[in-house]
C-alpha cells in the first residue's frame, strides 16, 4: 500500500470561515435528516430560462431562481436542497470546444471557490 504521492491532503491548506456577529434573525438550519433530505441538482441558466412564468427579462438567473413562481415550483417537488451547478469558474473539455460546444454543467472546476 504505497502513499499516492499526488495527494496533498496531509498537507493541503484548511480552515473554516466564521462570522459570529451575523444577525441571523429567527433563521435557522432545517436540519433535515439523511433519510429524508430529497437533493435536486440545477444549473440555474437551465431551470428557469424557459419558464414561461419567469418574466422574460430575468430568465436565465439568479433572480429568477429567487422568483416566487420557481420557489414554488421547487417546494411542490417536495426537496430539501438545492445544488446548483456551476456556481464557480470552470474549464470546459477541448473536444467539445472544438465542436463549439461547452461543458454547460460544469463539472470540471478550476480553483474552486478561490
Amino acid at each position: 500500500n504505497e502513499p499516492d504521492y499526488r495527494d496533498n491532503a496531509a498537507i493541503a491548506p484548511k480552515c473554516v470561515v466564521v462570522v459570529d456577529h451575523y444577525d441571523w434573525e429567527d433563521d435557522a438550519p432545517p436540519r433535515t435528516p439523511w433519510g429524508s433530505t430529497i437533493i435536486y441538482e440545477a444549473h440555474v441558466k437551465g431551470l428557469t430560462y424557459l419558464h414561461p412564468e419567469i418574466p422574460v427579462e430575468i430568465r436565465g438567473t439568479y433572480k429568477a431562481l429567487g422568483h416566487p413562481v420557481m420557489i414554488n415550483y421547487l417546494k411542490q417537488l417536495g426537496i430539501t436542497a438545492l445544488e446548483l451547478l456551476p456556481v464557480a469558474q470552470f474549464a470546459s473539455e477541448p473536444r467539445l470546444q472544438r465542436m463549439g460546444l461547452s461543458n454547460y454543467w460544469g463539472y470540471n472546476p478550476v480553483a474552486m471557490f478561490a
